[in-house]
Formats: structure tokens, sequence, C-alpha cells
């Protein structure tokens, strides 16, 4: 960095990247001494210091504000539209279906969840052994282990140990702020579904003030993550803002996710005028491939 730039009025008017934005001064002058930095929100401008780049903030904030924005959508809508590796059973690799509850098994003792397709398939061969791991029932050890996980960083761990509060499960006393607090560690480690969980109590002030601002930032964060609940959440607020055209994008990804909301949603548009007949059919079809993808044998007969 330079100890004296040139005077800032030496600047040029044009924004250079190999330029201070605020002085001018050359990247790499001084004999080598000035290296430049980007700025980081908008990546469109450099500074050879921090005083620079704190003289040159007010002219610069609109279009740095702007160009952030941007690139937060890009980043938006180009991720979190392909399934991630969390989104498929251990066992089988078959993608699960949105709803985990009602086809899927978490275990405690290895924290997978696991399809009622290989849990059946495991009783079939009349092995009540965890599917994945082989834990023998009764011998989980399920709170102190799932706890001691979480403790040393495991997401997955915090995240069931967040549910476990939130639900009471484990013989644990409802506790919305321990829950809060574990799920919130969970999501700034990346775990879409805590991400989601975050967003959704900031979002109706659950063991947190209400925030929308923040609940919105967590559900973005799940989004790109892959996450087609938050995705939804997403579309649904730009909807009531009237930002038609914003919603439908959210709403196409998470229909090829499989998200059955999104697509009941899109239907109705397409019946009030909002969204067009070859734009229904393209997530129809998007919406019935994900379902397809997670679809067995073994899972429709554990259905039965």
């Amino acid at each position: 960095m330079s100890a004296q730039c040139p005077k800032a009025k030496d600047a040029p008017t044009a924004p250079d990247v190999d330029t201070c934005a605020h002085c001018g001064i050359k990247s790499g002058g001084e004999g080598g001494k000035v290296k430049l930095k980007m700025c980081t929100a908008c990546r469109l401008v450099k500074y050879c210091s921090v005083d620079c780049q704190k003289a040159h903030r007010m002219g610069h904030k609109k279009a740095c504000k702007e160009r952030a924005a941007e690139l937060r959508d890009e980043k938006l809508f180009n991720q979190g539209s392909e399934r991630t590796e969390e989104d498929f059973c251990p066992i089988c690799f078959i993608p699960y279906p949105v709803q985990l509850d009602s086809e899927s098994v978490f275990r405690d003792c290895c924290l997978k969840v696991v399809c009622t397709g290989c849990s059946l398939a495991a009783l079939e061969r009349k092995s009540m052994d965890c599917p994945f791991c082989r834990t023998p029932p009764g011998e989980e050890g399920s709170l102190e282990r799932i706890r001691g996980r979480a403790e040393k960083g495991d997401p997955e761990a915090m995240a069931a140990l967040a549910s476990g509060y939130f639900y009471g499960r484990y013989d644990l006393t409802v506790d919305k702020h321990l829950s809060f607090k574990w799920w919130k560690d969970a999501a700034d480690l990346g775990h879409k579904l805590s991400q989601f969980n975050v967003g959704r109590a900031y979002s109706q002030g659950d063991g947190v003030p209400m925030d929308m601002k923040v609940a919105i930032h967590y559900w973005e964060e799940a989004a790109m993550s892959g996450c087609p609940r938050s995705r939804h959440q997403l579309a649904m607020l730009d909807g009531i803002a009237g930002r038609t055209d914003r919603a439908l994008r959210h709403l196409l990804i998470s229909c090829k996710l499989g998200f059955k909301e999104s697509m009941d949603m899109i239907r109705q548009l397409h019946k009030d005028g909002s969204v067009t007949r070859e734009q229904c059919k393209s997530a129809l079809v998007d919406y019935l491939n994900a379902q397809d993808e997670v679809g067995s044998p073994l899972r429709i007969r554990a259905t039965m």
C-alpha cells in the first residue's frame, strides 16, 4: 500500500481495475510497493489503502450496492437447482422425496437418514440393526452421542439436538431458545435444513426477535444449497411484493427439485394468467421427473 498517494483530484473519472478508484495510483507503483485490493462487495473497483476506500465510499456506495445485489441474484438463481449429496439415501443412493418425514427414518446412532425402502429391506432380512451402521437396537445412547458430536462441531448432530429441544425428543424439555441456538450453529456451518429453520424462526419471531431481513438471508443461503422449502418461501415473498418474474424463477427451480407446493402455486398462477401454458408445462415436466427419480419398488412396497 502507498503511504503517500497522489491527490484525489488527479484520479481517473472512469473505473480502471489497474488503478486505485480514489487516488488513481497504478498497481505496482512506487517500485512495486503498491498493491491494489478489490472491493469485495461489487468487485468493480480496487483501492490502494483502507483510507482511499473510506474516502471513496460515499461516491461509490450506490453503484457498489446495485452491483452487489446483481451478483447476489446471479448466485441465487444459478445455484441450488440440483440435488446435493445429503439428498440421497446413503444405502441405495436414490434421492429422498422432499417430504422426508413420511418416507425416511432418521437414525440416532449414525445421524443418517435412511429411506423406507432400505429400512424395509433390513426388516425382510429379519435384522433390527441400523441398516447403515449396524448398531443393534437399544445401544444407540442417543442423547449423549448426539450432544457429544454437536459440541465437537458436527452440523448434523447440532440439527438433531435442535430438533430435540424444539419437539421435546430424547426426553428433553422443550426449549425454543436452545433449539434456535443449535439450529443457528448448524446453519452457520452450511446445514441447509437448519438454515431454513433459522429463517422460519426469524420470520415468525419464534424464540428470537422477528427480523425478515435476516430470515430472507438464511432462506437465500438455504436455497443456494438446494433447499426447495426455502426457495418456495422466497417465491411467496416476491409474489407478495409484486415481483412476479422473480417468484416464478424460484418456483421453477423448486419444481425441478420436486416440491409439490411450488407446482400447485404455478398451476394457480397459470389459472390467474400470470404464467404461460409453456411455463406451466415445463414446470410440470420437471416436477414429474423429480418424482420419478425418488421412486423405487422397495419404497412403494414400504408405503403399502
